[in-house]
């Protein structure tokens, strides 16, 4: 097991300074007090300190206060802070992911819509259900045009969004674009075992190193159980 580093150990105990926090008194000391506090180096606890801005739980002033925003260290569901769906759901629980099995069809609507180049091809479509502690969470739709595919992906994988689909999808899978949405989904409902049938869902294409459109994606999440959020800086 991989020893903590020690600038990560001063972050999370700032973190529960920082919760505790009233907006109006949300300064924190200087710099010469906290090295004395947490009895560490100069630069341990700046590693500590920039690991939080790029959090966006403190920030500094010109004049080299720092000030921390305890609304945001309170924040569950940040879409902001992780690259890996799985990886933010994990901090919430244990999480499972089960794919449906493989169907070659023509694309929908709202992947042409996307991705208007896949007109006149087929396309694999499948399902991936995240499941937190045992419970339905999001459900993901996916459509692939069939000259990207690889191969057919495992029923259960452990691996990250960005492992699986280079091992099972395309290997030069790079980024992805993301639209914020919301559908009426009573089927959905059902599946999250929920009485609102209003969906939150973000549409995602995801493009390849050459900057081509090679996967659609609709995640559709648990209206009730994830309170997703986004922290901007300005």
């Amino acid at each position: 097991m991989e020893k903590q580093p020690l600038y990560d150990k001063v972050r999370l105990a700032m973190l529960n300074v920082i919760k505790n926090m009233k907006p109006g008194k949300n300064k924190l000391p200087s710099e010469k007090y906290l090295i004395e506090k947490f009895n560490v180096s100069r630069s341990t606890l700046r590693t500590a300190l920039n690991n939080l801005i790029l959090d966006k739980a403190i920030t500094r002033t010109r004049t080299g206060d720092i000030y921390a925003f305890p609304s945001v260290s309170k924040l569950g569901y940040r879409m902001d802070q992780y690259e890996e769906l799985r990886e933010m759901l994990s901090a919430a629980g244990e999480v499972s992911t089960f794919s449906s099995k493989l169907v070659l069809t023509e694309p929908s609507p709202k992947m042409l819509h996307r991705m208007p180049e896949v007109t006149g091809q087929m396309v694999y479509s499948w399902a991936i259900r995240y499941m937190l502690n045992g419970k339905l969470i999001v459900y993901a739709d996916f459509e692939m045009p069939e000259k990207y595919f690889i191969k057919a992906p495992p029923e259960e994988y452990h691996t990250t969004f960005k492992q699986y689909m280079r091992d099972y999808l395309s290997p030069d899978i790079t980024y992805h674009i993301s639209w914020i949405n919301s559908d009426i989904r009573p089927d959905l409902a059902e599946l999250f075992q929920s009485e609102k049938q209003v969906v939150e869902t973000w549409e995602q294409v995801f493009k390849d190193i050459h900057d081509h459109s090679i996967c659609f994606c609709k995640l559709s999440f648990h209206p009730e159980e994830l309170d997703l959020s986004i922290v901007v800086s300005l």
